[in-house]
């Protein structure tokens, strides 16, 4: 497989992705695209493939069409009301579901709730995080008991937070320099990777020297180890 032309947009292929390498959506791409995505944007560009109003619902694909969604400073644009949608981030986030595979990765990066620009900046309509997809938590529907209401559900397989610090003389030791990095520095962005899996009751089972998550109401393999 090519390389994409921006790794930080494909960082967590090799360890997550396994057998859902194609196809892959890059959701409000801007000028941030990649050969090995379908680029989308509201604005035709120079690698932009599709040109799409993402907010009007539903999403132009067919469920279970991508194993890779990207949504890279995008969701804290989806407004709050939209097209008769009193509140469009539920429906909004269903219609991603629906598109993605059982197994596949949808992957978030957006402003940190803690930076003090996250809602001031020109066309950011909300804050993103942890809690924004609760209702689609895996260890919240199953803890409810809503397992039959819905056809997705979300596992957090991994997170990140990125902070900025300027050093007040640029003089400091590099260990100091560091720490003051991670501990210290504002937070400015912050990264969610979730797997989507179906919200039933599974099991783990040993199939052809692999072991492997299995559903028995969907009747299908959720994801190898």
């Amino acid at each position: 497989m090519k390389e994409p032309d921006d790794p930080f947009l494909w960082k967590h292929k090799d360890t997550y992705l396994r057998d859902f390498y194609i196809p892959k959506l890059n959701l409000g791409c801007g000028d941030r695209t990649s050969h090995d995505m379908i680029n989308v944007d509201l604005v035709d560009g120079d690698g932009v493939d599709q040109v799409v109003n993402l907010f009007d619902l539903p999403l132009p694909w067919e469920p279970d069409t991508f194993g890779y969604i990207y949504a890279g400073h995008f969701l804290e644009h989806v407004p709050h009301s939209y097209g008769g949608h009193t509140e469009l981030w539920f429906p909004f986030i269903e219609n991603l579901l629906r598109v993605l595979k059982i197994g596949g990765i949808l992957e978030v990066n957006c402003p940190h709730p803690l930076n003090p620009e996250a809602l001031v900046f020109p066309g950011h309509c909300r804050l993103v995080g942890l809690v924004s997809f609760r209702p689609w938590l895996r260890s919240e529907i199953l803890h409810s008991n809503q397992a039959n209401e819905v056809s997705r559900c979300l596992e957090l397989i991994h997170y990140d937070q990125y902070r900025d610090f300027k050093p007040f003389l640029g003089l400091e030791p590099y260990h100091v320099r560091k720490w003051l990095h991670l501990e210290v520095g504002r937070l400015i962005t912050h990264r969610l990777t979730f797997r989507v899996l179906c919200p039933h009751d599974q099991v783990t089972r040993d199939l052809d020297e692999m072991t492997v998550t299995y559903c028995k109401k969907c009747n299908r393999i959720l994801k190898g180890l």
